[in-house]
């Protein structure tokens, strides 16, 4: 009498799959999302990209950050991560471009519409800080030999360090390597009591940016963004 082949393998690897799907999930879950997630970088999406949408970024008034917000189309979840030194354009010829400060990300449920805060500077001294919303803002990836990023980098060592700088020190860091202005400009434009240079200048010195020899990545001219 014959007798049939062992299943006991088939089994084992069943189980061993199990398992891995099991430690996936969890997983997944203790990072904040499914490891199937689609994730997409900030800079790659636009009005028009679906599934997921940039439907409008708007200036908050002050020097020191965005709302964007996102419409998902599609019925998973998806993420989107954004690098510091992301440039946003802004469509307003009287109004500053800005640069994202940190590392951020974010996870927009399907099928809903979401409103994120982007921590990001001014880079434009003399003109008006962004307000009032658009589509039409464009973004750039960051560059990496550029003396924004090098600040920013700088920013990000000296926080890990326990130093948390304040956001309106790394502004002043960051106008007086953009736009060359003095000590006196930055504090006068800020209006924050207590703002200390002694920050701002320690950032300059531990990102090794000389000031006058800054290297900046070139902005478009006005009229071509149009």
């Amino acid at each position: 009498m014959s007798r049939s082949p062992s299943n006991r393998p088939h089994k084992a690897l069943l189980l061993v799959f199990e398992c891995f799907v099991l430690s996936a999930l969890i997983a997944g879950s203790a990072i904040g999302h499914t490891p199937w997630e689609q994730r997409t970088p900030f800079h790659a999406l636009s009005r028009t990209t679906a599934p997921l949408q940039i439907t409008s970024i708007a200036g908050t008034g002050s020097a020191t950050g965005l709302d964007v917000t996102f419409r998902n189309r599609s019925n998973r979840s998806v993420g989107v991560d954004v690098q510091a030194g992301t440039t946003l354009l802004n469509p307003s010829s009287g109004a500053q471009n800005m640069i994202v400060g940190r590392d951020q990300s974010f996870e927009i449920p399907g099928n809903s519409k979401s409103t994120e805060h982007l921590d990001a500077y001014c880079i434009q001294h003399d003109l008006d800080a962004p307000s009032g919303s658009s589509a039409s803002w464009r973004i750039r990836p960051p560059k990496s030999n550029d003396s924004r990023i090098r600040l920013l980098r700088a920013v990000k060592a000296i926080d890990s360090e326990g130093s948390e700088m304040e956001k309106s020190a790394i502004q002043m860091a960051m106008w007086r390597v953009t736009d060359r202005i003095s000590r006196t400009a930055a504090i006068d434009s800020l209006k924050f009591n207590g703002i200390s240079d002694a920050d701002a200048q320690a950032i300059i010195h531990s990102a090794n940016v000389a000031l006058k020899r800054a290297k900046l990545d070139p902005f478009p001219n006005r009229r071509s963004r149009r």
